[in-house]
């Protein structure tokens, strides 16, 4: 049975089709030479009008109502951006909106009587940082790392190594890092608690947990972070 949506339509003569511009007989409409194209054409413009101005068949209507009324698939927005890094064997992560700069790694300029304080020591020296010389300091030593076995067995890659230029309270670290991968976003729901397996200087220091690329990655709170890099320095 044809529906009276259906029935207006036939009542349509689509000449566009049969003799317009749209046709593939030999036979032309002789408006054509008038109005060069069909969508010039009135008869073409009140067929337009015919369709707009057509009531909506209740079957269409029923059919989006449907649509509309069903529960929506709601999913959380990505709020958390860092900047995944590693250094030995060990990966982790800073917020994006902490890093002003990744670098080529630089030669450090070390500073006289800093190296008589040990491993411990978070200061490792000056750099040059776009003609500006700043603090270079070690996250290895403040989080306690050791060189991992990538380190000792020298296959770590050196054309990996960057320079990490974070800003903190209108200041500047610049630490060497082994590898940065990039950026990644995720929600924090995904973050999780670090393992109890976790180094005591490491779990300090590190918010939670989330997984990239099959890796486990630590980020760090960033503010305790920078803290305490800040009284290393004192």
């Amino acid at each position: 049975m044809i529906s009276e949506q259906e029935s207006d339509l036939t009542t349509i003569d689509d000449c566009w089709n049969r003799i317009g511009v749209w046709s593939r007989e030999e036979s032309r409409c002789p408006e054509l030479e008038r109005y060069v194209h069909c969508r010039n054409c009135p008869t073409f413009a009140r067929a337009g009008r015919h369709v707009l101005e057509n009531r909506v068949a209740d079957d269409y209507m029923r059919e989006w109502a449907d649509i509309y009324a069903q529960n929506k698939q709601t999913r959380a927005i990505d709020n958390r951006s860092v900047v995944i890094f590693r250094i030995g064997d060990e990966w982790f992560a800073l917020p994006t909106k902490k890093i002003r700069e990744i670098s080529e790694l630089r030669e450090i300029h070390t500073i006289p009587h800093t190296l008589s304080k040990g491993s411990t020591c978070v200061l490792r020296g000056l750099v040059n940082v776009d003609g500006e010389l700043k603090l270079c300091v070690s996250l290895g030593n403040l989080l306690a790392l050791d060189k991992g076995t990538l380190t000792n067995n020298r296959v770590i890659n050196i054309s990996h190594q960057r320079m990490i230029v974070a800003s903190y309270e209108g200041g500047d670290f610049v630490f060497p890092v082994s590898e940065v991968t990039g950026t990644y976003r995720f929600h924090e729901d995904e973050m999780r608690a670090a393992p109890a397996t976790i180094g005591q200087a490491k779990g300090t220091y590190t918010e939670g947990m989330v997984e990239y690329n099959g890796k486990q990655i630590a980020c760090l709170d960033d503010e305790l972070l920078f803290y305490s890099l800040e009284r290393g320095l004192a």
